[in-house]
Order: structure tokens, then sequence, then C-alpha cells
């Protein structure tokens, strides 16, 4: 655990806010325990696999305040989404967006389109059985 000055800061929150529902690890690591979170001050025992990542200037424990993550990508996601692109589209040969590039549009884009012709396909069925019920009515 590295805190600025050698100290923990005081936790945000008195209690855990809640494990997240997606997994967010903006650190890219995790640990086996022996961690406190930074946000509530839950402390952490070894030999428990955890998930760390970094809010504001805290390390934060996923599986107790990783919440926290879940509630700004729902209040702020669509923003944050937006000016990412927008550094993307400015300088998309960055390094930074090697990511996004290689994987994560591909990935989208792919499963954007296979959604897609679910949801058409559907909609076609639907309308057969629309037209279906009304030559039934007919006769």
């Amino acid at each position: 655990m590295f805190f600025k000055g050698g100290k923990m800061p005081k936790p945000i929150f008195k209690k855990p806010v809640g494990e997240s529902k997606r997994f967010w690890n903006n650190m890219h690591s995790g640990t086996d325990g022996g961690a406190v979170c930074g946000l509530c001050g839950k402390e952490w025992e070894e030999g428990v696999d955890l998930i760390r990542g970094r809010f504001l200037d805290f390390e934060i424990i996923e599986e107790c305040c990783g919440r926290v993550f879940d509630i700004i990508y729902k209040q702020l996601g669509e923003e944050i989404v937006r000016e990412y692109l927008k550094d993307f589209s400015e300088n998309p040969t960055n390094p930074r967006f090697r990511m996004l590039v290689n994987y994560y549009l591909p990935e989208a884009i792919q499963g954007a389109r296979k959604r897609a012709e679910e949801l058409l396909q559907k909609s076609d069925i639907e309308e057969d059985i629309v037209k279906i019920q009304k030559a039934g009515k007919k006769k």
C-alpha cells in the first residue's frame, strides 16, 4: 500500500459503500489480502483475493466500495465516453488508445451488429405473426 507521505488519508465513508456490479480495476492489479480500503477504512486479511482500484487519490477495494464506480458510471458515463472519444478523434495514433482501437471498438461494433440483427429478425417474426393473426380474423 502506497500513501502520500507514508500515511493513509482519512477514509471518506464510515462503512463500505457496496461491491461493484461490474469489473473496473483501473489499477490493473489485485492483491491477495492484507489491504485497507481507502474509502471506508475496511481492513482485509491476507489470503483473500481482492480487486484494487483508484478513486481520486484513494486506493479502494472493489469488493467493499467498488459501487462508487457504478454510481459515477450511471451518472456520468455518457459524458466520460464522449470526452474520451473526442480525445481519441484528435489523436488516434496515441498509444493511450491502443486497446480501444485493437480490442474495444471492434468488439463493441461486432456485438452491436449481432444484437441489431437479432432485434431485426425478431421484429420480422413479430410482423409475420401480426399478418397471420389479421388474415385469420378476416375469414
